[in-house]
C-alpha cells in the first residue's frame, strides 16, 4: 500500500485588502522617460521612440469571500511645458511587450482607464513610448507629468 500525503494549513488572520503599483525605477524616484529630437527631424511625421522603457507593476489582494476588482487609471490631463508652450501628452503612445497591461495613447483625460483585473493578481508589463513627431514645436525642452492611480474600490 502507498503511503498517503496530506497537507493542511490554518489561516488564523485573513491579510487586509491591499494594493500595490509601481512605475520604473520604483522607490521614491519618479520615472522619467526622455524623447530627443534633432532640429532636422521634427515635424516629419516618423515617430520617435522614447527611453528608456518603463516597468509596470500592479498586484491587488483580497479575500476569496470578497472577490474585488482593482482597476489602473491615468491622468494626462496637464500638457508638457516649455515656457510658456505647450504639447499635449495626447501626441504620446506605448507599446506593451508582453501585452500584459495593454498597449494604448494618452487621451489627455484627467481618469483614463487603462486595465482592470481580479484579486490577489501581480501583474508585470514593460512600455515602450512613442512621440508622434507630426507638429512642429518652439525650441528648448518640454517636461510634465502623467500620474498613475491604482483603486480597488
Amino acid at each position: 500500500m502507498a503511503p498517503s500525503q496530506a497537507a493542511k494549513f490554518k489561516i488564523s488572520n485573513k491579510p487586509a485588502p491591499g494594493v500595490t503599483l509601481s512605475i520604473g525605477p520604483g522607490g521614491a524616484r519618479i520615472g522619467e522617460v526622455a524623447f530627443k529630437i534633432k532640429a532636422r527631424d521634427l515635424g516629419n511625421g516618423i515617430a520617435l521612440r522614447g527611453k528608456p522603457d518603463m516597468k509596470i507593476t500592479v498586484a491587488n489582494r483580497a479575500t476569496p469571500g470578497n472577490s474585488r476588482v482593482a482597476v489602473l487609471s491615468v491622468d494626462s490631463s496637464i500638457p508638457l511645458r516649455n515656457g510658456s508652450h505647450t504639447a499635449p501628452f495626447t501626441s504620446i503612445s506605448w507599446v506593451a511587450r508582453d501585452n500584459n497591461i495593454p498597449s494604448g495613447r494618452y487621451d489627455g483625460s484627467s481618469n483614463q482607464f487603462l486595465f482592470s483585473f481580479a484579486n490577489s493578481q501581480l501583474v508585470e508589463d514593460r512600455h515602450r513610448f512613442f512621440y508622434d513627431n507630426t507638429g512642429i514645436l518652439e525650441v528648448g525642452t518640454y517636461t510634465g507629468r502623467v500620474t498613475y492611480t491604482l483603486t480597488m474600490p
